[in-house]
């Protein structure tokens, strides 16, 4: 493993670090052939049994048990054996002002005698989040677990993340820390990613919270960003829909009030005006809610 790397200074609270799942399964059938890279999530696997045929733009290698698996975050199709078992950790670990902290070009493949305590630290994690594993995500609905129990898992997450951090820092892997020239832009940024989404979005208010128009507001956004405010908070809201539609058991209804939906129905008609199909057929589209 090679020394660690300077990197540029980082506060602690420009993170937004965020588990989405973590379980220990043996892989389904129709998700012998995940693809990985097309989300904004980050996923490691930590092989038990079987074997892992890792894509890795023009390479291919094979992964046997024992091995920790961080895919590239380009797109690219792995094939595990049948017999795979896996423990599997899905999860986000972005800059307040958007962007993976840590974007991996090539995949890396640790031997756990390289980090020892990291399945310890993944199988707590585990344990912890068993009583909740109905909802097989943590995007949303987050506020259906106790204070307690939310904090004790907050506390694994962290523990088994400073160790997966180290190991790809310690690999090479640089910090993508995001510049931002006007500190306006940066304040919105950062109340739109952590917006709750059961709460009404408000342009009017942002402007305010940033101490400008909501005209002006527009215009230094859009040409800092490419967008608007508006329509940033609409594709993070859409990203959480897919979300919850292709990766979770939770029902229409109660995803629909997640996103700050009054009815179903209302839910249904803007899925479909950003998709041009229902909810119903993405979630089926798909195949089962487990995902690797």
């Amino acid at each position: 493993m090679r020394t660690s790397l300077p990197h540029p200074p980082l506060n602690l609270y420009a993170c937004q670090a965020r588990l989405v799942w973590a379980n220990e399964r043996t892989v389904e059938p129709v998700h012998l052939r995940p693809k990985t890279g097309e989300e904004p999530i980050q996923i490691a696997w930590y092989l038990l049994n079987g074997q892992l045929t890792l894509h890795d733009r023009s390479t291919r290698r094979t992964v046997s048990p024992g091995h920790w698996i961080f895919p590239s975050a380009q797109l690219e199709t792995q094939e595990f054996s049948p017999e795979s078992r896996i423990l599997s950790l899905r999860y986000q670990l972005h800059h307040r002002l958007g962007g993976a902290l840590i974007a991996h070009k090539h995949a890396h493949v640790f031997c756990d005698t390289e980090c020892p305590d990291l399945e310890t630290a993944a199988r707590a994690l585990i344990r912890l989040l068993q009583p909740w594993r109905s909802s097989q995500t943590l995007l949303i609905g987050r506020e259906r677990i106790p204070l307690p129990e939310n904090f004790a898992i907050e506390s694994a997450f962290y523990a088994w993340l400073a160790g997966a951090v180290a190991l790809l820092l310690n690999a090479g892997e640089p910090l993508h820390v995001p510049g931002e020239k006007d500190p306006r832009i940066a304040r919105a940024v950062d109340e739109i990613l952590t917006h709750p989404m059961q709460t009404p979005f408000s342009e009017a208010r942002l402007a305010r919270h940033c101490g400008i128009a909501v005209s002006h507001l527009n215009r230094l956004y859009k040409a800092a960003r490419g967008k608007t405010p508006y329509q940033e908070y609409e594709e993070r809201r859409l990203y959480l829909a897919r979300h919850a539609l292709r990766e979770s058991a939770l029902p229409m209804k109660e995803i629909a009030y997640e996103l700050g939906f009054s009815s179903p129905a209302h839910f249904s008609n803007w899925v479909r005006s950003k998709t041009g199909t229902s909810p119903r057929a993405l979630r089926h589209a798909v195949g089962p809610p487990n995902t690797v």
